[in-house]
């Protein structure tokens, strides 16, 4: 009888500490790899906010070009004007010299960031190479800055924005490889929603549909994450916008295609900050 009660203790010892207690819960194997990771290097958040910058100074210079011509256009049929008409000439000429100067002020800021663009990118490459990334991510990573540069010192802007983004596009892939407090997917989403805008200014309308399919791909991961209630909202934006953005892309209606991309960016901004 004693025997067999001392194997019974025995026994729900070895129970106990076999079973994990309730207030240290098993990581997951996610929380393992982030915690084997290196802290990101901050010169791929100033990349990222390089690139950001380079895309919106392009678009000003894109807006602005448009603008020129538009005046150019007034001014070709002012040429034969009245002499009343000889004040509002000269006016346009002054407007038409004001942008052509902020343009030129914008090639000299975009000249400058991409020259920091490639001392930040020059120590960010060997750190990558140590935190596992493969020599070809890093490769593509340097000829799409390197093109980009190109570009930007040839001052043409529609493809220097092309450019641009597709730098960004793997800015999530560099991401990966160190500890990240938000699901990279969200940047992927950016790239997506950005490269449609593109694409639509070309009216390329299988690349549009290419995109999107991609973006959806990486919004059926990213919506795994979104895990709290608050973000249960955001969740149901996504999904509609999505799906109001496949409809208009569908009916092939630009106007249509360029409000629901800047209703997604928004949504996608707001996701960002919930983590």
């Amino acid at each position: 009888m004693y025997i067999y009660k001392k194997s019974i203790i025995i026994f729900l010892i070895l129970l106990i500490f076999a079973t994990p207690l309730s207030g240290c819960p098993k990581k997951s194997e996610n929380t393992k790899k982030q915690e084997n990771k290196m802290e990101p290097p901050k010169e791929l958040a100033t990349i990222e906010e390089d690139i950001d910058n380079i895309i919106s100074n392009l678009e000003k210079i894109s807006k602005g070009s448009q603008e020129k011509e538009q005046k150019k256009a007034q001014m070709n049929q002012q040429k034969e004007s009245p002499p009343k008409e000889e004040n509002k000439q000269e006016k346009n000429n002054e407007e038409k010299s004001q942008v052509t100067q902020k343009g030129e002020d914008l090639w000299a800021k975009l000249e400058n960031t991409v020259n920091d663009l490639h001392l930040n990118w020059n120590t960010l490459s060997p750190i990558s190479l140590k935190a596992g990334a493969k020599t070809d991510l890093i490769e593509k990573m340097n000829q799409s800055i390197i093109t980009l540069t190109d570009y930007i010192f040839k001052k043409m802007p529609k493809e220097a924005i092309q450019s641009a983004n597709l730098v960004y596009k793997y800015i999530p892939d560099f991401e990966d490889l160190f500890k990240s407090e938000k699901p990279t997917d969200i940047k992927r989403i950016k790239y997506y929603l950005r490269q449609i805008k593109i694409e639509l200014d070309e009216k390329n309308w299988a690349g549009i549909k290419n995109n999107l399919s991609e973006l959806k791909n990486s919004w059926s991961s990213l919506k795994k994450e979104l895990k709290d209630e608050k973000q249960d909202i955001l969740k149901s934006k996504m999904e509609f916008g999505i799906s109001e953005l496949e409809n208009a892309i569908n009916n092939q209606n630009e106007n249509m295609v360029k409000i629901e991309l800047n209703v997604l960016e928004e949504t996608v901004k707001l996701i960002e900050k919930s983590f």
